[in-house]
């Protein structure tokens, strides 16, 4: 059977886009090899890491340092990890065990009390870098969820309303109601814009005074 020209070039064609799409049918996504799936030098957290060796060895021997290190006693940490323990936990998978609700609220508190940037914390709590902004992200999360109703409740009926306002009356006369503003400055870490430009962050801590003190705050840093 002879073929022109024309019909040369439409049966190539579509032989050539048959065997392009049969291509890109067969082809699998690349995916970047991992060199290994813990990091060797963080295998030994569990003995070596600050929440694992240090923080039992000053909570035993030495309490001051411990508050020097998170900025609150053993027993404000102890009673911080029993409330958000089961919001914080994690499950152990069949490749790694997870780490524990006491590591992720040390590593969390150390970060937000000292001003370590998250790479410092990753190295002293010998835990991956986006492991570590990971467990932030989610603890700081829980500290609000689970604190907030605790300590920051309104008044929700209007006997509530009537004894928070006696209350004031006697301990904050003609203060209930008012809100009062605090500038609030915080190192900032040298890769951060705001570093280069005047070496701190500057936050704006807000409060409003209810009749058992503090009802809400905010603080947008900027």
């Amino acid at each position: 059977m002879d073929y022109d020209s024309s019909e040369e070039e439409e049966i190539v064609t579509v032989l050539m886009c048959s065997a392009i799409v049969s291509a890109l049918a067969e082809r699998k996504p690349s995916k970047k090899k991992r060199r290994w799936w813990v990091r060797p030098s963080l295998r030994s957290r569990e003995v070596a890491g600050h929440a694992s060796r240090l923080l039992p060895d000053l909570r035993s021997h030495d309490e001051e340092y411990f508050r020097d290190f998170l900025r609150m006693p053993p027993r404000t940490f102890d009673t911080l990890l029993e409330l958000l323990r089961p919001a914080i936990s994690k499950q152990d998978t069949n490749y790694r065990p997870a780490i524990s609700a006491h590591d992720r609220l040390a590593m969390t508190i150390r970060f937000l009390a000292t001003g370590e940037t998250q790479r410092d914390v990753a190295f002293n709590f010998l835990a991956g870098r986006s492991t570590v902004s990971s467990i932030v992200a989610e603890v700081t999360q829980a500290l609000w969820l689970v604190l907030e109703p605790l300590y920051l409740q309104h008044p929700s009926t209007a006997d509530e309303w009537m004894k928070a306002a006696r209350t004031g009356k006697a301990a904050f006369h003609l203060e209930v109601g008012g809100t009062r503003k605090q500038s609030v400055e915080r190192s900032c870490h040298r890769d951060l814009l705001a570093a280069m430009l005047r070496g701190v962050h500057n936050g704006l801590l807000s409060r409003v005074l209810g009749g058992f003190g503090v009802h809400c705050m905010t603080w947008p840093w900027r």
